[in-house]
């Protein structure tokens, strides 16, 4: 078995991740959402062990503000220990290069150079900093 594991995931994988801390595992010390799908499962309500962190477009359209704020509500409702880094402007998909045609546009998909750079390092100071250091 597993006895320590840290997760991170892109759209439906970063819904998965965030399923994955949802499930309370004591071994899942941390996982990060990048423009993720923030529904929660019908998971008991259970706090969570596994530290946080969501990236998130202001504008992405698969994300609408009644979703983001259950996800609020969910993520305190679970104790979590979660941060929420909000890139304002960025739309779905904000970290995937080849996503920059006026058709990508209108489904809903941007590259964000910027975003998608400070996410990554984001990323990496949350697993280093907030996550391994408290193991």
């Amino acid at each position: 078995g597993v006895d320590k594991a840290i997760a991170f995931g892109y759209c439906l994988g970063g819904k998965a991740v965030l399923d994955l801390a949802r499930g309370a595992r004591p071994e899942v010390l941390g996982v990060v959402s990048f423009h993720g799908i923030l529904d929660a499962p019908a998971l008991a309500l259970k706090p969570m062990s596994a530290s946080v962190l969501a990236c998130h477009g202001s504008a992405d359209p698969f994300i609408p503000e009644d979703q983001f704020q259950a996800f609020l509500r969910d993520m305190a409702d679970r104790d979590a220990d979660v941060q929420i880094l909000t890139f304002l402007g960025a739309k779905h998909a904000f970290t995937r290069p080849e996503k920059t045609t006026q058709e990508d546009d209108d489904a809903g998909f941007q590259y964000a150079p910027k975003a998608a750079t400070r996410s990554w390092d984001a990323m990496k100071r949350f697993f280093i900093d907030d996550v391994l250091a408290q193991d």
